[in-house]
């Protein structure tokens, strides 16, 4: 999963109370994850037109930071669901404008131009047509802004905004941040991000059905069946492990080099397997490259210490190691299976059946975070 760095912190809110009683609250809205500790994450999502997709994705959500041990020792009460009514029709996002695939463009050809080796050059063209076949038929992941004040949103609070839409979707760039614009085509989140507020509107995770699922097409409802999969249930947990700031397992700076696949190889599979992704620098970002990706990855001192066998070891059991990783390794495992030319691995699908809670190493790693009060 796409993911980047940020810091994380606790921070205690106030619960929201909506003035408008006379009327039913809105799917989109808000509840709140007490730590024991007594500070609060409060989390929101964008609504979505599937409703029965938005309720089970609520549930699923909860059921993921429950796993994680948010509720390890509740406040007296518990958890409390509370929705905040924002508007009648909050608006979705809308189809990608023209302007804004012209603007890639340009970048795109300004990055190429100054390429400081062909082999550079091809790869960010091909970066460039790959973000174009996705945007032209995506969704932009937030409404404008105009829209948005329109619609009163500056009320709604929330530390998280989770958005449930299916994939692709476009985030916008940002001009003042020279951001580009970036296409989604499976779940993402900021790392550490749940104290950490995105533009108005932008959701801090996206969680919706990748555009490779289901890969028979069978479905007739494929959001639910996305959220109800095995391989989506195991996506919202690492995704939600990213928001609390927990990074790939396998790139822990401790742990030592992986035997990992030729980016050739690795960028066949996941191409075939409808992952290809639409960003630069795939295979250092989220298999090679030891966190945090800037200097001073040695010094990061909030990853824990592996054991001797997880050294000796090609890769732990981790929700926070997707299970297609398994796949990209010289050393398979089980030993030597080959599933390069598969669009489907049986053996990344046990691995979706296995990993269904976080593994005692990942909580070990969670309380490097959070240790107890």
């Amino acid at each position: 999963m796409l993911c980047s760095c940020r810091t994380h912190a606790r921070k205690n809110v106030r619960p929201i109370r909506s003035s408008r009683d006379d009327q039913p609250p809105k799917l989109t809205g808000t509840f709140d994850f007490r730590w024991p500790h007594g500070s609060t994450v409060r989390v929101a999502f964008q609504e979505y037109e599937n409703t029965k997709a938005l309720n089970l994705g609520i549930a699923r959500v909860k059921a993921a930071f429950e796993a994680w041990g948010v509720f390890s020792s509740p406040r007296a009460g518990g958890p409390a669901l509370s929705y905040e009514i924002v508007a009648d029709d909050f608006p979705a996002g809308g189809k990608v404008s023209n302007d804004l695939l012209d603007t890639e463009q340009a970048r795109a050809r300004q990055q190429i131009a100054s390429a400081s080796s062909p082999e550079v050059a091809g790869q960010l063209a091909h970066d460039a047509r790959r973000f174009g076949e996705v945007a032209k038929n995506a969704r932009m992941a937030k409404p404008s802004a105009d829209a948005l004040a329109a619609f009163g949103a500056r009320a709604f609070e929330y530390d998280v905004l989770i958005s449930l839409a299916p994939m692709p979707l476009v985030v916008p760039g940002s001009d003042h941040l020279e951001n580009a614009a970036r296409a989604l085509v499976y779940a993402q989140s900021d790392l550490g991000a749940y104290a950490r507020r995105e533009d108005l509107g932008l959701p801090t995770t996206f969680l919706g059905r990748p555009e490779a699922f289901p890969a028979d097409g069978a479905s007739s409802d494929p959001d639910l069946s996305w959220l109800a999969s095995l391989q989506g249930r195991f996506t919202i947990l690492h995704e939600i492990g990213h928001l609390l700031g927990l990074a790939h397992e396998h790139q822990n700076p401790k742990r030592g080099l992986v035997n990992w696949r030729s980016p050739e190889e690795i960028l066949a599979m996941v191409k075939l397997r409808g992952m290809e992704p639409v960003y630069q620098d795939f295979f250092h970002q989220e298999l090679t490259g030891a966190f945090p990706l800037l200097k001073g990855a040695e010094a990061f001192s909030q990853w824990r210490e592996p054991t001797d066998a997880e050294r000796a070891g090609a890769l732990i059991q981790s929700v926070m190691i997707e299970p297609l990783y398994r796949c990209m390794l010289r050393d398979r495992e089980p030993a030597k299976h080959d599933c390069l030319h598969l669009r489907v691995c049986p053996y990344e699908q046990q691995a979706y059946e296995t990993l269904q809670e976080p593994t005692d190493s990942d909580r070990l790693q969670l309380i490097q975070l959070y240790p107890p009060a």
